[in-house]
């Protein structure tokens, strides 16, 4: 197993687990929409447009206890 691959997967994690605990990700259409499974992960069958929107202040904190 590649040393860099699983230093990526890593880093990804962390950044990942950074953004989540002060952004929240709403669909932009919240209507359901058809998916796909590939292995065990399932995806929009054409792809779906979310929005980012910062957590309040509150909600932050609990994330950032819930996750430590």
């Amino acid at each position: 197993r590649c040393l860099g691959k699983a230093i990526g997967e890593s880093e990804l994690k962390y950044v990942l687990r950074e953004i989540l605990s002060r952004f929240e990700l709403h669909a932009e259409d919240p209507r359901p929409v058809a998916s796909t499974s590939h292995t065990v992960v399932m995806r929009p069958v054409k792809g779906t447009r979310v929005a980012l929107v910062a957590r309040s202040k509150k909600s932050t904190k609990k994330t950032a206890l819930a996750t430590a």
